[in-house]
This record gives structure tokens, sequence and C-alpha cells, in this order.
């Protein structure tokens, strides 16, 4: 069994475009996509000059206007052009040509992060009567799911700007996500659990109706006792009523780790992954260092381990060694084994080992996982059976030794941290990051005293003026200012 050197790719040398030439243009614009999300080189994707010069040459299979808008809307996301013409995005919401799904599905898919990378003014200007009727005819349970689920998301990236969620809560928007959330509410198709997740969390927090209790109101959280830890992770990142789901449509890196924390033994998870796109999954101590701005997560730094099925990579201290499983597809389970007593970290897809390892000296392990955009996935700590359990290794699963009381296993919805916040009063002198300890540290040079200890260890650049930090510094009564 080899060990993983992590020598074989540095964190951004690592991506992998294909070369497709005989795709369609809907394919090509896919793969576009992909690649604008999965890359941070600024290299042109092979996919991006094949369909520059389909709607150069006119050599598509659908009406030409469809390739040129989507060019154009693709080359937005460079943010290279100004965007001004509105007129591309009412095209996009005609009914009077006929496309095929798949055009149907780019074009939700690219409106969609339009309405991400240009949010406020250039949102509301962008989301015209055309885009939004395009939008809300397509959450019909009878159209093909991909088109759902992705008019689902764009109409969540609309709903930012105020102004655009005035128009919407003009509309019928919330009874028709109320019929897809009761109309996949039994789902097992990996596509429909997310079109159930995300129609489910708009209801929650975007699109209320009077009447309809909150998904945590009638969560049955009875048999979990370990969860994500909804605390621990930004705001932007979506976790399910039970703490066992997650999903990321923010275009950062975004992370999270369990509540339960791992200091001997030998201990094993599961996870189901419910799209093919970038996750590092694995294990990280309080020490790790999620910066979601900078593309950091799981495996990233010296205090955490991942594993890549998308890209077939494991990860540590922002290195990667390649993995011999193939690449993972919805539906895959992913598991996670972490023995303490001899310092080794095993992966394993679908009951299948993975031959690479890690060795740790660490303990205080929690299990982790970064998602990139648009990517899902649901966790197992044992609060039910593994589907493909460890072969000759006796562990101990979380959910059988941790506990959480009711109040630590309400995930609120944005609407109820609101009030809270409003609620709520500060000392004048509480840390600025997490409220609870006093504003004990000055920061070194800016010299800023905002933030307690703990989470002064936790930051490099001060949260107040973004000065790299030097050092820290205790404040006593003594200090001098």
């Amino acid at each position: 069994m080899g060990a993983c050197s992590g020598k074989q790719h540095r964190r951004g040398n690592h991506h992998h475009i294909r070369t497709r030439h005989h795709y369609y243009e809907d394919k090509l614009v896919l793969d576009t996509l992909q690649a604008l999300r999965e890359c941070r080189e600024q290299d042109v994707p092979d996919s991006f000059k094949l369909i520059s010069y389909l709607a150069e040459e006119g050599k598509t299979g659908y009406p030409l206007w469809d390739a040129k808008t989507l060019l154009k809307l693709i080359e937005m996301l460079d943010l290279s052009t100004d965007v001004t013409n509105s007129s591309i995005m009412e095209k996009c919401g005609r009914s009077d040509v006929s496309p095929t799904t798949d055009i149907f599905r780019n074009v939700a898919i690219v409106i969609g992060l339009l309405a991400a990378r240009f949010p406020g003014v250039m949102s509301t200007s962008m989301f015209t009567e055309g885009v939004q009727d395009f939008l809300l005819s397509n959450l019909d349970p009878s159209r093909h799911k991909s088109l759902i689920l992705y008019s689902l998301i764009a109409l969540e990236k609309f709903a930012l700007a105020s102004g655009n969620k005035e128009k919407l809560l003009t509309t019928d928007i919330a009874q028709r996500i109320k019929v897809l959330e009761e109309s996949f509410s039994d789902a097992i198709d990996p596509i429909h659990k997310q079109i159930h997740f995300c129609s489910q969390w708009l209801l929650d927090n975007i699109f209320l109706i009077d009447g309809r209790p909150f998904s945590f109101e009638i969560c049955d959280t009875s048999k979990v006792n370990v969860m994500l830890n909804s605390g621990d992770a930004n705001g932007h990142f979506k976790i399910s009523s039970d703490g066992l789901k997650a999903r990321c449509d923010s275009v950062l890196f975004e992370s999270v780790r369990s509540t339960y924390c791992l200091y001997s033994g030998v201990w094993f998870y599961e996870v189901t992954v419910l799209t093919e796109g970038v996750m590092q999954i694995g294990w990280a101590t309080k020490d790790s260092k999620f910066l979601n701005d900078e593309g950091l997560g799981v495996g990233d730094d010296e205090f955490s381990f991942g594993y890549d099925g998308c890209r077939q990579l494991l990860w540590h201290n922002a290195e990667s060694c390649r993995h011999a499983h193939k690449r993972w597809t919805p539906g895959d389970v992913v598991g996670l084994l972490l023995d303490l007593n001899k310092g080794k970290i095993y992966f394993y897809l679908n009951g299948v080992k993975c031959s690479e390892t890690f060795r740790t000296k660490k303990q205080g392990f929690y299990a982790a996982a970064s998602l990139m955009e648009m990517q899902q996935a649901e966790f197992n700590f044992g609060s039910k059976p593994f589907k493909f359990k460890p072969q000759g290794i006796k562990f101990e699963c979380m959910n059988s030794w941790a506990y959480l009381s009711e109040e630590e296993k309400r995930i609120l919805p944005k609407p109820f941290k609101k009030d809270i916040v409003l609620e709520t009063t500060f000392d004048s002198n509480c840390c600025a990051i997490c409220y609870d300890q006093e504003a004990s540290v000055e920061l070194l040079p800016c010299r800023h005293r905002d933030l307690c200890m703990k989470c002064a260890m936790q930051c490099e650049v001060c949260p107040m003026c973004r000065s790299v930090i030097s050092s820290r510094q205790p404040i006593t009564k003594y200090t001098l200012v």
C-alpha cells in the first residue's frame, strides 16, 4: 500500500481540460462553463475556441442566434466585456422559438451565472420580463429536471437584488416552488434530490409562504447526534435542517466541519455525492484555515486531508497526488476512515479502497468538506446504516458517541437569524468576529484591537483593513495605545 507523497501536483497546476471537437454546441457550452468554474488559470478553454468558430461560421445544429447568444453570455463571464445590452437576455426568454431542452438548460445556467457575477444594478437590468417569464415557466414538474434545477438557481441569484425580489414576490413563484418541493419530497435520483433541496431552501429563506412551517420546525433529528456545523460555515453555504446535506451555489470554495471532534480510535463516515464537480472531502482540525476567497479548502493546509473524486486527486498541505479510483459520478459513495491509533487515513469509493493513504501524527480531527459552485452532497455519520462498510477493520461511528442538545440541532433559516441579530445587544468591546469573547488582541502593524485571541489566530490578514498580520499582542490595561 503506497503512501501519498503529495509531490505530483501543486495547487493551481492540476486542472485538466478535455478537448472534444465532436460535441454539439450545447455540450461545448457546458464544457466551457465547467472549465471556467474549475480553472484558475487564464487559458482559454478549447471548448470556448470551438464554439467561437461554430458561431462565426454558422456551423451549428441550432438557429445561429442561439449559438451567438450563448457565446456572448459566456464572454461576459470573463468580466472583460462591458455588459450593457439587456436585449440579449430578452432574447433568451423568447417563447416564439423552439430550441432543444439542452439549449434551454444552457441558457438557464448562463443566466444564473451572470446574475451571480453581476449583482445589484446590473442584475436588475438583466432581469427583464422575458427572462422572468422564461425562468418561471420552467418551474413545472413536467419539465426536464436539469432545466428545473438551473432555473431555481438562477431565480435565487436574481432575488439577491432587492428590486428583482420585489418583482418576483408579485408573481406565483412561491406556489410554483411549493409544488416542486412536494413533487420531489421522496426523491431518490440525485438530480431530483437537488431540486427538492433547492426548493425547500428557497421557501425557508427567500420566498416565504404564510402558514407553511419552516423545515427545522418539522424535521425529525431525534436519531441525529452529529451534524455539519452551521456555525462553522460561511453564510452562503447551504445546510439542510437535519444537518446532513450540504450544497454550495456560491462562486467561492465553501467549507464546513462536523460538530464532533476525534482524538483517538478508528472512525468512519460516508458521503454520497449528488453532483460530479469539484469537492474535497475528508478530515480537518480546528486549526485548518478555510480561505474560501482564495479557493483553499479541505486538504489545502497542513491541518487537513481531502479526497477529490472529480479531478481524481488526494490533497494535503495544498499538494496533491493522483489516486487510482475512477472519476466519481452522481450517486457514488465516498467512504472516509481515520485511524488515529496508527496515524493513517484511508479513502473508499463505493466500497473500493484507495491504494494511496495519508499518514498523520495530528489529533483533534473533524469530518470536513469543501464544495465548489453547484455542488451538493449528503453525509452519514452513523445515524443510518452505512452503504459500504470497510471490511476487516473494526471502527466506531461518530453518531454513537456524540451528543447534541435540541437547541444545538436547530439550523435556522435566514429570517430567524436576522431576527436574532436585531434582538441581540453586544458589548461594545466584544470580538468583531465571534461576538462571544472580549476583544483582547492588538494586531501588528495595523494596531487594530477588534478581535479575541482565538479569532485573531485564525486570521492572516486584519479583517478591518486587510493588512497582513505580522504579530498579535495581548491587550492589558497597561498596554499603551
